[in-house]
């Protein structure tokens, strides 16, 4: 009986695994539908890093001085006086109105949360905003989700620690191909104290889709 009641179980079991289909991830067919594919901590000042523009970021929170990027003047650069925050802003693609894709953001030099900046107050800073400049990295994974503690990857870069985050999407920008590789990066100094915040988002499109 023991014997029938376990060939029961097996063959109920097969019949189940028969029935049952796997949900497969769907591809994204737009560029819409691949936006939403970001990873949020990539989602900062309301923009989509790897999508939206330079102009766009600038049309948000002000000019900003030029300075030297990937190409002699893509960069952007703010000096915000309430805690002292440094940003610096870069892209190297273009669009096809020949404006600055944005694809790096760099916050610096802030005192107290990076929340306490009262100039990008009315901006989404993500899941960061908590983040104190000189927090070990213990208390900086303390103020972020759990999916980002739980993926955290401790590096290192000429002997200064990291905390890295890392994302890859698939899809469609502009209604080309490509793929969007994505890093967060939390920058220490030899202290171990948080001396910077990097996001990076750059979308490389298929060369064979160009047309």
């Amino acid at each position: 009986m023991r014997v029938f009641s376990i060939v029961l179980a097996c063959c109920l079991f097969a019949a189940c695994a028969r029935n049952t289909q796997i949900a497969l991830p769907v591809a994204p067919a737009n560029e819409e539908e691949t936006r939403r594919l970001i990873p949020d901590y990539a989602r900062m000042l309301g923009l989509d890093l790897g999508f939206d523009t330079q102009d766009k970021l600038e049309l948000k929170i002000g000019a900003g001085k030029i300075a030297k990027g990937g190409h002699s003047n893509s960069g952007r650069k703010w000096d915000f006086t309430s805690n002292g925050l440094s940003l610096f802003a870069d892209g190297f693609d273009m669009d096809s109105g020949e404006q600055y894709i944005l694809d790096t953001l760099v916050f610096s030099e802030w005192k107290g949360r990076l929340e306490d900046c009262r100039e990008l107050q009315s901006q989404n800073l993500g899941p960061w905003g908590a983040l104190q400049r000189a927090a070990t990295p213990e208390q900086c994974l303390a103020t972020l989700p759990r999916a980002l503690r739980e993926s955290a990857m401790e590096k290192k870069d000429e002997g200064q620690p990291l905390l890295e985050w890392t994302h890859q999407i698939q899809g469609f920008r502009n209604g080309v191909k490509g793929t969007g590789d994505y890093t967060a990066t939390l920058g220490f100094d030899t202290a171990n104290h948080l001396q910077y915040l990097r996001l990076v988002g750059y979308f490389d499109v298929y060369a064979s889709d160009l047309k």
